[in-house]
């Protein structure tokens, strides 16, 4: 029937299931992006998208402002990491809510 029907095709890093990634305000450090992204990758994760949303009431730590250069630093410091794991970052426009115009 089939000459390879026992083989099953190689598990590349592009096939693997990805996850949305929320940041609630974007509170957010480099410890625990480490973390969570092993975290992920140790799950079988092929990458992250990350959605920032609206600071949550009562968080203990203080949210990032988005697009801010702190903001940044964490964005490069989750895509250089996710890289080192093999791992890819979606980063789309905009926060959480839907992006479009005046509706």
């Amino acid at each position: 029937m089939f000459a390879n029907q026992n083989h099953w095709p190689e598990i590349r890093p592009e096939c693997r299931p990805w996850t949305r990634w929320w940041w609630p305000g974007s509170a957010v450090d480099k410890a625990n992006i480490s973390r969570l992204l092993r975290v992920y990758h140790d799950a079988g994760m092929g990458g992250v998208e990350l959605t920032s949303i609206y600071h949550l009431r009562d968080s203990a730590k203080p949210p990032l402002d988005y697009l801010s250069p702190e903001w940044l630093e964490m964005v490069r410091h989750t895509i250089a990491t996710a890289g080192e794991l093999g791992m890819q970052v979606d980063l789309p426009p905009g926060s959480g809510w839907c992006v479009g115009g005046p509706f």
